[in-house]
């Protein structure tokens, strides 16, 4: 799925340095199908990014998102690098949660 993930990667950016082919999909469920192509666990009647977001979500094999839930300009982001120290950890969002603009 990194592949992949790195594949469309380079696809995404045609429009420009600035802009990213995902932000036409936000908030539809184009966007829910494609994170679940590259791993996420999601749920039904998921809302993902309506207002966008920088990065959308970075290791999407570790995330899980349950029903109702709504990802808004947040960042979901599994790793952290504390003084050199790399580690990936899983990253789970509550059913009916909401994650509003700038949250982590």
């Amino acid at each position: 799925r990194w592949q992949l993930y790195l594949s469309l990667a380079s696809l995404r950016g045609f429009q420009g340095p600035n802009a990213d082919m995902l932000d036409m999909f936000r908030g539809s469920q184009y966007l829910v199908w494609y994170f679940r192509a590259l791993g996420a666990r999601i749920g039904k009647r998921v809302c993902l990014y309506p207002n966008g977001a920088d990065p959308m979500m970075t290791e999407p094999e570790l995330v899980t998102i349950q029903d109702g839930a709504c990802i808004d300009e947040a960042a979901l982001i599994a790793h952290l690098n504390t003084q050199g120290v790399f580690t990936l950890n899983r990253l789970h969002v509550g059913e009916q949660c909401v994650m509003r603009t700038f949250s982590r």
